[in-house]
């Protein structure tokens, strides 16, 4: 999808590092029924 591997890696290295150096106390998690879940379907392939 992102036409080399070494791209690919360099965008998994970026999110883990956002990801790693985000504010958790930030980050909001939506319970099961809440408007910002995504639909079950979402999570299936």
């Amino acid at each position: 999808m992102t036409g080399s591997f070494a791209i690919a890696e360099d965008i998994a290295q970026d999110a883990f590092l956002r990801w790693n150096a985000a504010d958790r106390s930030r980050i909001e998690v939506p319970g099961p029924g809440s408007s910002r879940s995504p639909p079950a379907s979402a999570w299936t392939t």
